[in-house]
């Protein structure tokens, strides 16, 4: 495997592109569909938020990925660097008002100063917004000189001052789009905690590093030729050897924080072969196990990563499939290029086999997938929940070798494509196609209990090596306010497509505090189930027929009740959300 370019690795298990990967490529990532709304069923005037509004420590932050340009420069993509795309997303970062982006490797398409200054100069947008940029390399900036100069130019890696790109690299050679002009003085966002040290040499410093921002920890791993040129590290074994430095990191950090680790590589890759670990999935089981069940003790919920060009959730579990697992990322293309899936997927042409040659078992989950778009993710953090929104933009490739080109960059117009979440107070439930949702039950500390009483997973997604895609339920909970009589549950994961906020119909139940509630109140239809909607503002969940008594499975879509039996109020519903029992609505 040459870890300099991606271009000349061969196709997995040595295929090539047939009709069937390039019909579900097109499908997958066509895409633009109209956000579908539950209002005529539901009764809601606007889409339900997926998170409380109007908290002072609600804060957030952006995710980006490849930023190689490989076609000819088209005036305004000098020097491999993907300079339009990035300036597009930089305006999305900065309308989001995130705090601080990161980018999980491959800064540009040939390693070398001038195309690493050229990044860095296009990284002033953030800078001058008063945005903080967390970067990593990939493997196409992976050699020992790459190293030193990408310390050199994001020194914020060493120090988490932002701002402090070198006078040179706006006067870098071959420019030939406008650089964005510096403005502003440095400024420090973020606490760097420090670098792995393995061997005591110090060739890891600002390569690999930790930093704090308010409740979350962040862990960036680098798995390439370190400072020193590194002859005692090799691909297979380096993340290994950092992995004592990775475990404290995630069990130092103060209680009810949250921790989010991220690399350039996979866990199990859509495309490439080779991942975090080595050549292959099979690779190093030992230390595979060990950060995988690290994450999961430790309750990291993402591995985020780059490398394969495309838009992936999963779960992937750690080689017993049963001692650990986390919810991978691969990180949507912003990039000239774009991957497909491989036909027989990774996890089931490397774990599935029996030993000597595989773990005999399969390990991953597909959750979703978009290919042939360019995205980015902005995650929001509220106390203990974690709400991630996916954004991208439909372009349109064109096949070459084994790759999907663009050769100009389009306007990219971007749109919502998924919302996924959780809370660290809550439970994470995996539903599987054809199976029923009333598995998703949870409690919150003061009481409240939420259950879903009916409903199946009607989802029909495959991916692109023809799997299919189940859904992982998340749930998150918020202390009552004085407009509920219970918990604040926030529900996510049940969405049936990309680009569309419908769910199956289900029925969602959830407990209140029935001491002085009258029954004139309780038989009016006005205290009930809710729903937050885009406003804040709560509104009936459902609108349809009122019931004073409990669910049955003969209710219809919009029906909603109490049932006092039980102090519960249900409603029979078809969208995630933000719910509680409110006085009043």
């Amino acid at each position: 495997m040459n870890q300099q370019n991606d271009l000349e690795d061969d196709h997995p298990h040595g295929q090539g592109i047939n009709r069937r990967q390039f019909l579900v490529s097109a499908s997958l990532g066509a895409g633009a569909l109209a956000l579908t709304q539950s209002a005529a069923a539901s009764g809601l005037s606007s889409k339900p938020s997926l998170s409380p509004h109007g908290t002072s420590s609600t804060w957030s932050f952006g995710v980006m990925a490849d930023t190689q340009w490989i076609a000819a420069d088209d005036g305004s993509d000098p020097n491999g660097v993907a300079a339009d795309i990035i300036s597009q997303i930089n305006r999305q970062f900065i309308a989001h008002k995130v705090h601080f982006v990161v980018q999980v490797g491959d800064l540009c398409e040939k390693g070398s100063n001038v195309s690493l200054s050229t990044r860095a100069l296009f990284t002033q947008d953030l800078y001058n917004a008063g945005i903080g940029f967390y970067p990593l390399r990939g493997n196409h900036e992976s050699k020992q000189e790459d190293a030193r100069e990408f310390v050199r130019l994001w020194p914020q890696t060493l120090t988490g001052t932002h701002n402090t790109t070198p006078a040179d690299a706006f006067h870098v050679a071959g420019l030939d789009a406008k650089p964005p002009v510096a403005s502003g003085s440095p400024f420090t966002l973020g606490k760097i905690l420090g670098s792995p040290d393995p061997d005591g040499s110090g060739n890891l410093k600002g390569l690999s590093y930790a930093f704090d921002y308010n409740n979350a920890r962040f862990v960036l791993l680098d798995q390439f030729t370190p400072l020193d040129g590194g002859s005692a590290y090799s691909l297979d074994t380096t993340i290994g050897k950092q992995q004592s430095w990775i475990e404290s990191q995630l069990s130092s950090r103060p209680a009810g924080t949250h921790a989010f680790v991220m690399g350039h590589k996979g866990l199990i890759s859509e495309f490439h072969v080779d991942t975090l670990f080595g050549e292959t999935p099979f690779e190093n089981p030992g230390p595979q196990d060990a950060f995988i069940k690290s994450l999961s003790d430790n309750h990291v919920k993402y591995y985020m990563h780059g490398h394969d060009h495309m838009h992936t959730r999963s779960i992937v579990r750690t080689t017993d499939a049963k001692s650990g697992k986390v919810t991978q990322l691969l990180c949507s293309s912003d990039s000239s290029k774009f991957y497909i899936p491989a036909v027989l997927s990774n996890d089931q042409h490397y774990d599935e086999p029996t030993a000597p040659a595989g773990f005999g078992r399969l390990r991953q989950t597909p959750l979703s997938q978009e290919l042939n778009t360019i995205g980015f993710y902005i995650f929001t953090v509220s106390d203990s929940a974690v709400t991630a929104d996916f954004y991208s933009a439909d372009v349109y490739p064109t096949f070459w070798r084994k790759e999907f080109l663009i050769t100009k960059t389009p306007t990219l117009n971007f749109i919502k494509r998924e919302t996924f979440g959780y809370g660290l107070n809550g439970q994470e439930f995996l539903v599987n196609p054809g199976e029923s949702y009333t598995a998703v039950q949870d409690k919150s500390s003061a009481g409240t209990t939420a259950r879903i009483l009916g409903g199946t997973n009607g989802r029909n997604v495959k991916d692109g090596s023809n799997r299919l895609c189940a859904n992982a339920v998340n749930t998150a909970w918020t202390a009552k306010t004085r407009h509920t009589a219970s918990d604040i549950l926030s529900l996510t994961g049940m969405a049936r497509n990309l680009s569309s906020e419908k769910t199956d119909a289900y029925a969602l139940s959830m407990s209140y505090a029935g001491s002085g509630v009258s029954q004139a109140l309780l038989k009016s239809g006005a205290f009930a189930l809710a729903a937050m909607n885009s406003e804040g503002i709560w509104v009936r969940a459902a609108s349809g027929k009122f019931v004073f008594g409990s669910w049955n499975a003969g209710y219809p879509l919009g029906s909603y009740g109490i049932d006092e039996t039980t102090a519960t109020a249900w409603a029979v519903i078809d969208y995630n959300g933000v719910f509680a029992v409110v006085h009043n609505v």
